[in-house]
């Protein structure tokens, strides 16, 4: 994650005016109606009649404290039925979240079909207990940078995460997604979640992606002989990565590409997960709004001078050319929508900024598979009740409203 310690780190400059939502949708429906493209099938359905049906894509939320949801006291009805699933920080799992209330609010997801996720694949970080029991509150996360990364920590992180995700796997009778988090850079570039401006740091990682590759399989397959029914999808943090031999967002590092070229790591990466015949469902891109535009300034920052003005490149097109790869490669591609700085801000600017990221997104012609409106900033700082602007559940029920006009099938 990419945060903003002081919403003066933006240079920010209020985006062009969105189109009205009522001209987006009609301009969505004449572009329907002169058929499907290719790379929007995973969306279409086709009836024994010929006609085509456009699927809505999927609306996950994440929050480092979902469970609140579950307090009687947090009312979010309509947005229950409106969230196709709900992903876990898996750190809240193993040490804060105590065992009886995970129950409880898993009880209520199944009730409402909402599937449950959680977040994984953390290769470069060690836990310090060797059992997770005890969840509460006041338990402090224990947790140190895995110093030198090593074959093996594949399968060593699967067998350590199964223990630490434990009684969610009880609670709720079972995991169906896990998202690894930036699994490649963890495993070359170990420790960077702790604020460095390096692509490496003290400790040592793997030598090059295609070990890092064949660590991520590893993980997945230990994960699968136990929990068959899991699905997995690949997170990441995609301004840290140079594409086609162009600048990352800090444009720092080696060539300005920070953790290095993202494409031919990423297509090593489906590519062998196709031959090992793991279940990668999708790819995820975490790419904050103020990370597209332009916005996020790096003057004045702790980063070093940028070899090249992040301005000068079509952070969208890059989005929508890794969607393309990944419909073509057969997976579901997804999206994290937030707004970083309306993250620092206040839950009326992350609700806004975040909507405006999805419809300019629809603009550029993205059509993801699964939304991801994940807001582990510190705002929003009230996740309910959904008849409240600008909770978390509030902006889930509108976001819910907007994904549905954008996908309603041309009138016939």
């Amino acid at each position: 994650m990419l945060l903003i310690q002081n919403p003066t780190d933006l240079d920010f400059v209020p985006s062009p005016s969105m189109h009205s939502w009522r001209a987006m949708i009609a301009a969505t429906l004449v572009c329907l109606s002169c058929g499907v493209c290719a790379e929007d099938a995973s969306q279409t359905s086709i009836a024994d009649d010929g006609s085509t049906t456009v699927n809505a894509p999927e609306l996950w939320l994440g929050h480092y404290n979902p469970e609140r949801l579950g307090n009687p006291t947090e009312r979010w009805p309509a947005a229950s039925k409106a969230i196709d699933g709900i992903e876990f920080y898996i750190n809240m799992i193993a040490y804060k979240v105590p065992r009886e209330n995970l129950t409880a609010f898993c009880q209520s997801l199944r009730i409402h079909k909402i599937q449950v996720g959680v977040s994984g694949g953390y290769f470069d970080w060690e836990s310090i207990p060797e059992v997770f029991t005890g969840q509460s509150t006041q338990t402090p996360i224990q947790e140190k940078v895995r110093l030198n990364v090593t074959s093996g920590v594949g399968e060593l992180t699967a067998r350590v995460e199964m223990k630490k995700l434990q009684n969610l796997i009880d609670a709720a009778g079972g995991i169906d997604l896990i998202a690894l988090d930036g699994p490649i850079r963890r495993l070359l570039y170990p420790g960077a979640d702790n604020g460095r401006t390096t692509p490496k740091g003290e400790a040592v990682g793997l030598k090059d992606t295609s070990q890092a590759v064949e660590e991520i399989i590893r993980y997945m397959q230990v994960w699968q002989e136990s929990h068959p029914q899991i699905r997995f999808v690949v997170l990441t943090n995609f301004p840290n990565w140079g594409w086609r031999g162009d600048i990352a967002y800090w444009a720092s590092g080696p060539e300005g590409a920070y953790w290095g070229d993202y494409k031919p790591a990423v297509e090593l990466l489906i590519q062998r997960c196709q031959q090992a015949g793991v279940r990668l469902e999708g790819l995820r891109v975490d790419h904050p709004y103020e990370f597209t535009t332009g916005e996020f300034k790096l003057a004045g920052t702790k980063w070093p001078t940028p070899i090249r003005d992040p301005k000068t490149v079509d952070w969208m097109a890059r989005i929508r050319e890794l969607e393309q790869i990944t419909r073509k490669a057969g997976l579901r591609f997804e999206l994290i929508v937030n707004s970083e700085y309306g993250g620092a801000t206040s839950n009326e600017a992350f609700a806004k900024r975040s909507l405006e990221y999805l419809h300019r997104y629809h603009e550029h012609g993205g059509r993801p598979d699964r939304y991801v409106l994940e807001g582990w900033y510190q705002y929003p700082n009230r996740v309910a009740p959904d008849t409240e602007m600008h909770t978390l559940s509030h902006t889930a029920l509108e976001f819910d409203r907007q994904i549905n006009a954008l996908s309603l099938p041309a009138a016939q």
